[in-house]
């Protein structure tokens, strides 16, 4: 679902089948798994936006554009689990935030950047 950047329809295809299994699952299975399912997934998309740079940005957009996409609606699935997760990753970008208002380091505005 979010390894490779090949834009053949056909690896398009499995990645879609792959999101919908995921997405079954994370409806079928009991509670902690939808939890699992949200953190793994919204990692694997940061990761994957991470490392992406302005000669990569063609290739890499339609990835992430889907990769959002699927993200979206695996958060629609539990509002009360997306909420404790947005709570988490909006708090963490805060604290970036502060730190980098307050040391004004390179190294701090980098960190706000790449979040």
């Amino acid at each position: 679902w979010s390894s490779s950047s090949d834009t053949s329809e056909r690896y398009q295809s499995v990645r879609l089948q792959a999101f919908l299994r995921i997405r079954q699952l994370a409806i079928t299975q009991p509670f902690p798994f939808v939890e699992t399912t949200l953190k793994s997934s919204y990692l694997a998309y940061a990761n994957r936006a991470k490392f992406g740079t302005a000669s990569s940005l063609t290739t890499l957009l339609p990835t992430l554009t889907f990769m959002g996409n699927c993200i979206v609606e695996l958060y629609s699935l539990d509002y009360a689990s997306s909420y404790q997760h947005a709570f988490v990753y909006i708090r963490q970008l805060a604290l970036h935030l502060r730190t980098a208002l307050q040391k004004k380091t390179k190294e701090s505005i980098r960190l706000v950047y790449c979040w």
